[in-house]
């Protein structure tokens, strides 16, 4: 798999990622073709690992309460993702933050029977999602010339020459079968 280590503003391949199978994964080209490719940035200042597990069936306080490493870069009304158990994102906002015992409070709780585990992390989405198209050729395992990209403009939120983010591109088939892949890039200025 090849990634891009920069995010291109003013792009069509502001993200790219090529060679993204393996042989456990889509290779065939029409699962390749109908497949749900989205990107999303995240502020890699604002990327805080749990320190305690949030769940979503401790009552209608506690699985709104997120204990980080530290609380200190994020404020009150960002945005906030965090990672399920299920693999599913939790979106939400913060509504304030302890910087006593480091433990965001969230505006949406972690669903019932849900977890936000100690170790995920909860991390600062930049703007919206990235939709990502198919470019290159056939798809094979072990062939790095095609792959995923997609525009990122300008005017994206939070982005400025040399702000370094992460990125994760998440590969849906809609047949159950579902890649994650999360790089680190800096931001360059495109054409």
């Amino acid at each position: 798999m090849t990634i891009s280590k920069t995010i291109v503003l003013n792009s069509d391949a502001g993200i790219r990622v090529g060679g993204v199978t393996d042989q456990s994964d889509i290779t065939s080209k029409s699962a390749v073709d109908t497949a749900t490719v989205t990107g999303r940035l995240y502020d890699k200042k604002k990327i805080r690992k749990l320190t305690a597990q949030t769940d979503g069936n401790d009552g209608p306080t506690n699985n709104t309460l997120v204990a980080v490493s530290s609380v200190e870069s994020y404020v009150d009304g960002e945005p906030l993702e965090l990672r399920l158990d299920n693999g599913d994102l939790h979106e939400t906002t913060i509504v304030s933050r302890d910087s006593d015992t480091d433990v965001l409070t969230m505006a949406a709780a972690v669903p019932a029977g849900r977890t936000a585990d100690i170790g995920t992390f909860a991390k600062r989405k930049l703007g919206v999602d990235i939709s990502m198209t198919l470019y290159g050729a056939t798809p094979a395992p072990s062939v790095d010339t095609w792959g995923y990209s997609g525009p990122v403009a300008d005017t994206h939120e939070g982005l400025y020459l040399g702000k370094k983010v992460q990125c994760e591109v998440t590969i849906d088939d809609g047949a159950g079968r579902k890649r994650v892949v999360t790089f680190d890039a800096q931001v360059i200025q495109g054409q």
